[in-house]
C-alpha cells in the first residue's frame, strides 16, 4: 500500500465505489466536519456495506481479513498490550502474540488499515512488530465490548 493512498482511492481502485458514490460521501462529510470517518459515512448512507469495504480493502491491500464474531477467546497477554481506551479510539483489537523464532509479533485486528500514523505509533509504543488483519468497524467495536473488562 502506498503510504499516501486514502481509503476512498483504495475503494475506487478495488471497484467498491464509483467516483459519484465517493463524492456523495465526501460531500456529506464536509457538511458534518470531523463527525464520521469515511467508512462509517459510506455505510450510514448505504453506499457500501461493511463487508464490501472489508473485502475490497483486503484484496487491494493484500491483507488478511478476520471475522471477529468467530473469535471465542483472546489471551490476556495480548489484550494487555493495548488498553481499552486506545482500542476504542483507534478501532483496533489485539488478537494474539505469536512467537516466530526468537521474535514475537502482535496480531492486530484493525478497522482502518489506511491510518498509517496510528499503526506506526502502536508499533513504536508496543515495541513489537504488528501484523495487521482487517475487520469491520462494527465487529471491532463489538469485540472490544466482549473482550475488555468494564472499567469500575
Amino acid at each position: 500500500m502506498a503510504p499516501t493512498m486514502k481509503l476512498g482511492d483504495l475503494l475506487l481502485e478495488a471497484g467498491v465505489l464509483t467516483r459519484r458514490t465517493l463524492q456523495t460521501a465526501l460531500d456529506y462529510q464536509q457538511r458534518h466536519p470531523g463527525k464520521y470517518k469515511l467508512g462509517e459515512t459510506l455505510i450510514m448512507l448505504e453506499l457500501a456495506s461493511e463487508e464490501q469495504i472489508l473485502d475490497g480493502l483486503s484484496r487491494k491491500l493484500r491483507l488478511p481479513a478476520i471475522d471477529l464474531t468467530r473469535v471465542r477467546t483472546i489471551a490476556n497477554e495480548a489484550l494487555a498490550t493495548i488498553d481499552r481506551a486506545l482500542a476504542e479510539r483507534e478501532l483496533v483489537l489485539p488478537i494474539s502474540i505469536e512467537q516466530r523464532g526468537a521474535s514475537r509479533r502482535l496480531q492486530l485486528a484493525m478497522a482502518d488499515p489506511t491510518n498509517l500514523t496510528a499503526f506506526d505509533n502502536l508499533q513504536f509504543r508496543l515495541g513489537l512488530p504488528v501484523d495487521p488483519h482487517l475487520t469491520t468497524i462494527t465487529h471491532v467495536r463489538e469485540a472490544i465490548r466482549r473482550f475488555y473488562p468494564r472499567a469500575r
